[in-house]
């Protein structure tokens, strides 16, 4: 299994954590089960190891402990974090934004002062870096006035505060990373430089079209070059924003979703074991020519238009 050289671990590098007499270097294969071809930003990981390593090893208090990823949904915040963090073998300690609300008020404060503790806990007793990892923050703590403002939710942001003020000396501190579509919305104390950590994701045309790549292995970079010229074009016509990262993940969908009704259709739903084997060789393949992909392209995004005048003609 071959990686893009950007995330490729590097023992002797800067993502190679080392804690008293304990190293932690697992490699990409013996950490993350992920398809050939992954590409995550040189400038997504630095953001990561930079921030995790200033919070472990600086030894004070004025490095902010929270580090907040902002950007549009589906250009893979989530991905690339977790794919950083697994490959520099980094424990994640995960917070569901489901367990947000409670009908217990205090409840989910304590879960999360829980998992930091948990967090903190394994950090001291293995020598293993970890993190506490949250999702979409501003999905349940943004204050958008149509928003119901909890009490659980003022306990939360309360909590995250903490955190980012904590002056344990005999606790390690242990960084915390949230994801979200716009910090904004958080409440300002929150994200005030001094306590969070900021950094926009915004790919650039090159790193989107690595991340494309990712998807159509099988074709060059002019080739992806191509599908995405003619995507941002048909969005240009529309004044519509170009597509995020996710879009192409849809198309390459589409596209197997082709092949396999062409096969369902034949065959009917309860297939044999010639045929289960031919659908998951046919998942793990590429048959469709770029043409192919761009003509899908295009009607997705007409399709994401139709339904667009449609919620708008519903609204009035």
């Amino acid at each position: 299994m071959t990686y893009k050289s950007e995330i490729k671990y590097n023992p002797q590098g800067p993502s190679h954590f080392q804690y008293g007499h304990q190293t932690s270097s697992t490699s990409h294969e013996e950490s993350f089960d992920h398809e050939e071809n992954v590409y995550v930003s040189d400038r997504f990981k630095r953001e990561i190891l930079i921030h995790i390593a200033k919070v472990i090893y600086a030894d004070s208090k004025r490095v902010p402990i929270m580090l907040g990823i902002s950007g549009a949904p589906g250009e893979g915040k989530t991905f690339q974090s977790k794919y950083v963090l697994s490959a520099n073998d980094v424990e994640v300690f995960d917070f569901n934004i489901s367990e947000f609300e409670n009908v217990d008020a205090g409840l989910p404060l304590k879960k999360l002062e829980k998992l930091y503790r948990d967090a903190q806990n394994s950090f001291s007793s293995t020598s293993k870096i970890s993190c506490v990892f949250v999702d979409d923050i501003d999905v349940a703590l943004g204050s958008k006035s149509n928003y119901q403002y909890t009490v659980n939710f003022q306990h939360l942001e309360g909590g995250l505060m903490s955190f980012a003020n904590y002056t344990e000396d005999n606790r390690p501190r242990i960084p915390i990373i949230l994801t979200g579509n716009n910090f904004s919305l958080l409440h300002e104390p929150l994200i005030r430089h001094g306590r969070m950590r900021h950094f926009e994701w915004i790919p650039d045309d090159g790193e989107m079209e690595k991340m494309i790549i990712h998807y159509f292995p099988s074709f060059s970079v002019a080739d992806c070059n191509k599908i995405m010229r003619e995507m941002n074009s048909k969005c240009d016509d529309h004044k519509i924003p170009h597509r995020t990262i996710s879009f192409y993940s849809s198309i390459k969908d589409a596209l197997h979703d082709e092949e396999l009704w062409s096969l369902i259709s034949d065959k009917g739903l309860h297939l044999d074991k010639l045929s289960i084997i031919k659908i998951k060789s046919m998942l793990n393949s590429m048959t469709y020519s770029v043409e192919d992909a761009i003509s899908t392209g295009i009607k997705l995004i007409e399709s994401q238009l139709r339904q667009k005048r449609n919620h708008l003609q519903g609204v009035k």
